[in-house]
């Protein structure tokens, strides 16, 4: 498990719940989110992950990134 967390999918899971929990309690209510509130989430959240992934397929990013080893 911890190398998991230590691994891209890992610090991709950990921003993308901290978005969303983020997002829900500036929405206000985080028990009564609509569909489109749950979409506008999601968004933020993806847009959020991007430098992981811009990290991860980066060769010269050596903590997780193609060049590693």
């Amino acid at each position: 498990m911890k190398q998991l967390m230590a691994s891209p999918f890992g610090t991709f899971i950990k921003a993308f719940l901290t978005t969303v929990l983020s997002m829900a309690i500036v929405d206000g209510d985080i028990f009564s989110i609509d569909f489109q509130g749950l979409k506008n989430i999601v968004n933020v959240a993806l847009v959020s992950t991007l430098p992981i992934v811009i990290n991860w397929i980066n060769p010269a990013y050596k903590s997780y990134g193609t060049g590693k080893g």
